[in-house]
């Protein structure tokens, strides 16, 4: 019987696939293919707008922008969907019927009644039946409210700067309230106000929207003057301010007894959509009955009278000396605030010895006196003249002087002569930055006098804003700093110096100091100094920099220059090897000679006031300092230096080792990985290396590899360091009582790390907080080793006290001279770690020991 030929094996995917691709065979002979479906049409019942709520006027609703994707033909339906406008009559219009629609927009009773916002919807249907829908709304806004705030303030005669701008502005000068009464006060109406004559008026004005779709800031604004009686340019509004909502004028303060004005002003507060509001405002300017001003004076100059005021020049009353048996001519001159009563006010004169004019006028506004001093009055005898002036309302104005008798010669007072000095802090008269003047005062009556300095202008007046603040002004001597003054330029500055007796009288006398611009010395300012890490892009910053005669670095010439490197443990403890060399190059010298750095250059820009370096590795030191100087020169070519520091600094530390993230970068070999607390919380938070992970490794297997051909050596090296320790690093005294520095029996030195297995030593994550919670000091057996490779730190050993660990260590740092035995010995060291790079970047192993 033949064989029947056997099936092929077929895997249960392959089945899985086949049977799949026959299923999706059947369906499409299954199922006839499909027509293409109609597209619904798009509805678009226009934007939403806003109309003013007036009469009831007709709105037009539009939905022509609707269209079908496929160009049927459409019907058009609109609903009023606002339930409180469901009584609304809409009538379609627009051809095709109802692309466009009408409706009667309601009143403003209406609008106040059912709300300001009316929503339609649009629905367009095909020939198909399909439909699509869309809504409009239309805002109708009532008008907004307009109301009107008044206030009014006479001046204030003793308005001060109240905001120091140096300028006295009307809101600081008008602060005395000026309105008499309010709306509804003493029978005025609810928009009548009464203000005083000559008061600042100010009208605010206030509008609100009717509708939230109003923004308030989207309101205008427009002031009108309705009338004034009588009608003055002062009542107009401003045009400047004519579309704000607050204007001020000032009123006129001149009106004859018992008159006044009447204004009314109107505010028009508008929408956007122009519904407008308006409020009226009347403004009583009240007539205020003024008291005369009278001035009294001496009607001239030339007669024998000396002015005694200069004690107290502020004083309200003037004060004079004469001889016995003068006489005095005077003068007096009034004016009045109310319009016409000026030439009817009524001079009169008081006090012994006074005899009016026989030229007075009974009325007006000028009238003059004769004081007549006895012969036989005495010294200090004193007499007060009074004038007074009365106008028609019976209100006096008064006015006074006083008179005292005596034989008295006027002081005299000599400021020193002019003279120059040089501006800034080495300038002045005494060449220490300070003008300083004497003055002498004379007098041949023996009295004891006054002094008085005060910065005036060419012409002796004094100035209104003193330039320089004066010193002891009130001595003969005085002072000022003398001010900065732009090269080649020149200031002139004046002062008056015054000299006072006992009566009041005095004599000034002016002097002119020309300060002139010098060349002053600029000032560097090379920015703080700075503590950064090994490779980090370092900035220098010298903008802090001036020159005085600028008052800017904008004029400055810039050199920076590297003077200075040293280093910690210093080079004399441990001179430069390969490994350092290369580490610092670019930043020492070639040979031994540490003083000159002229051929080195580490920065970029160094004719800017800006340049910046890169911060070298550091080696074998725990720290490098850089000192670079900044010299700047001014366009006069004087020159001034100064320094900044750049510490360069490793991560060192020995404190407990306790949280989850703590060195999670590989930490391979030497001391240089000690931990580093940053934040000075006693807990390490960072792991560093001073330079790559390899050449780590080779340094310290070459150290190793030294030591342990040299045991001996190693072993009084140990010795020698462990004497130079103190304090137990956290030992127990059991433990320190048995290790190498107590005992002396010093074990050999540490094998070389295996360039096999350098990899595994490992500060990955240390994932509890009694994890290597020994002080890590010294040597890589205080390193982190994960022993099952699981990215996870397993074993922190020491196989002896932190004490005897850091003696070890310091024992084998020492094995780096004579520097060509180590420098064969580091070489040895990176040949056997062949191309391993253990995670560094290829920049960092370009750069290092190794290469």
């Amino acid at each position: 019987m033949p064989s029947l030929p056997t099936s092929p094996t077929i895997p249960k995917r392959a089945l899985t696939t086949i049977a799949a691709a026959a299923l999706f065979a059947a369906v499409l002979v299954a199922t006839p293919i499909a027509q293409a479906q109609a597209q619904p049409p798009q509805a678009d019942a226009g934007q939403d707008k806003t109309f003013p709520a007036t009469t009831p006027t007709q709105r037009t609703l539009s939905g022509i922008r609707s269209f079908d994707i496929d160009g049927l033909a459409l019907t058009f339906e609109w609903e009023v969907v606002t339930p409180a406008y469901a009584w609304l009559s809409i009538r379609n219009t627009g051809q095709p019927l109802g692309s466009e629609a009408i409706f009667i927009a309601p009143s403003i009773a209406e609008v106040n009644r059912y709300g300001n916002a009316i929503t339609f919807r649009l629905t367009v249907t095909n020939t198909e039946g399909l439909s699509a829908t869309d809504t409009v709304t239309y805002y109708f806004e009532s008008p907004p409210t307009a109301s009107i705030d008044v206030t009014a303030n006479l001046p204030n005669p003793d308005a001060t700067d109240t905001d120091r701008d140096g300028t006295i502005e009307p809101e600081e000068r008008y602060t005395i309230n000026a309105v008499i009464a309010r709306p509804g006060q003493d029978g005025n109406s609810e928009i009548e106000w009464d203000v005083k004559e000559g008061a600042r008026l100010t009208l605010r004005g206030t509008g609100t929207p009717s509708t939230a779709t109003t923004d308030a800031r989207q309101l205008r604004y427009r002031w009108q003057k309705l009338s004034a009686v009588p009608n003055r340019s002062e009542y107009n509004v401003p045009g400047s301010q004519v579309n704000t909502n607050t204007f001020s004028i000032v009123l006129p303060g001149d009106f004859q007894r018992g008159r006044g004005a009447i204004l009314h002003y109107v505010l028009i507060v508008s929408t956007p959509s122009g519904v407008e509001a308006r409020s009226t405002v009347r403004i009583n300017v009240v007539d205020q009955a003024h008291t005369p001003e009278v001035t009294l004076k001496l009607a001239d100059s030339r007669q024998r009278v000396q002015d005694a005021n200069a004690l107290d020049p502020d004083a309200p009353t003037q004060r004079y000396v004469v001889a016995p048996g003068a006489s005095v001519d005077l003068a007096a001159t009034a004016t009045d605030g109310d319009a016409g009563q000026a030439q009817t006010l009524v001079h009169t004169w008081s006090g012994p010895g006074v005899t009016p004019s026989s030229t007075n006028r009974s009325r007006g506004t000028s009238s003059r006196a004769t004081l007549a001093v006895p012969s036989t009055a005495v010294e200090g005898q004193t007499f007060t003249v009074t004038v007074a002036v009365t106008d028609t309302s019976n209100r006096v104005g008064r006015d006074q002087a006083v008179f005292s008798v005596a034989n008295n010669t006027p002081p005299e007072a000599t400021a020193p002569a002019d003279t120059t000095a040089e501006d800034g802090p080495r300038g002045g008269t005494n060449n220490q930055g300070l003008v300083v003047l004497t003055g002498t005062g004379t007098d041949t009556d023996g009295d004891s006098l006054f002094y008085r300095w005060a910065q005036v202008d060419a012409d002796g007046d004094p100035l209104e804003k003193p330039t320089v603040e004066l010193l002891n002004a009130d001595t003969a001597t005085v002072s000022f700093a003398a001010p900065r003054v732009r090269l080649t330029e020149t200031r002139e500055i004046h002062l008056a110096f015054t000299v006072v007796d006992r009566w009041g009288v005095s004599d000034t006398d002016t002097v002119k100091v020309t300060v002139l611009g010098r060349n002053e010395q600029p000032i560097a300012n090379a920015g703080p100094d700075q503590e950064v890490e090994p490779g980090a892009r370092v900035s220098l910053d010298g903008t802090a920099s001036i020159d005085p005669d600028t008052e800017s670095s904008a004029t400055l010439r810039w050199s920076w220059k590297l003077t200075e490197l040293s280093t910690v443990p210093s080079l004399r403890e441990r001179p430069l090897d390969a490994f350092d060399r290369q580490s610092l190059r670019g930043f020492v010298p070639g040979g031994d000679d540490f003083s000159n750095y002229s051929g080195l250059n580490p920065l970029t820009g160094e004719m800017f006031s800006r340049p910046y370096f890169t911060a070298p590795e550091l080696g074998g030191y725990s720290s490098v300092k850089l000192t670079f100087t900044l010299e700047v020169t001014d366009q006069g070519g004087a020159r001034h230096s100064d320094t900044v520091v750049i510490t360069i600094t490793g991560r060192l530390f020995s404190g407990t080792i306790d949280g989850p993230d703590f060195c999670t970068t590989r930490s391979l070999g030497g001391p240089r990985t000690y931990a580093f607390d940053s934040d000075g919380d006693g807990v390490a938070d960072v792991c560093s290396l001073r330079t790559t992970r390899r050449a780590t490794v080779a340094r310290q297997n070459a150290l190793e590899t030294l030591a342990s051909l040299d045991g001996g050596r190693y072993r009084i090296r140990v010795q020698a360091a462990c004497n130079r320790l103190t304090g137990d690093f956290g030992d127990s005294a059991a433990a320190l009582a048995a290790d190498a520095c107590a005992t002396n029996r010093v074990a050999d030195p540490p094998p070389p790390v295996d360039p096999a297995i350098a990899d595994v030593f490992f500060s990955g994550i240390v994932n509890g907080p009694d994890f290597c919670a020994n002080r890590s000091l010294g040597g890589p057996r205080t390193y982190a080793f994960d022993g099952d490779g699981d990215g996870v730190a397993d074993v922190c050993s020491l196989p002896y006290t932190r004490r005897e660990a850091v003696a070890r260590q310091n024992a084998l740092e020492s094995f780096d001279t004579p520097k060509a035995t180590f420098d064969n010995a580091l070489a040895l060291a990176c040949r056997e770690l062949a191309s391993t790079d253990f995670g560094d970047s290829p920049r960092a192993l370009a750069a290092d020991a190794c290469a």
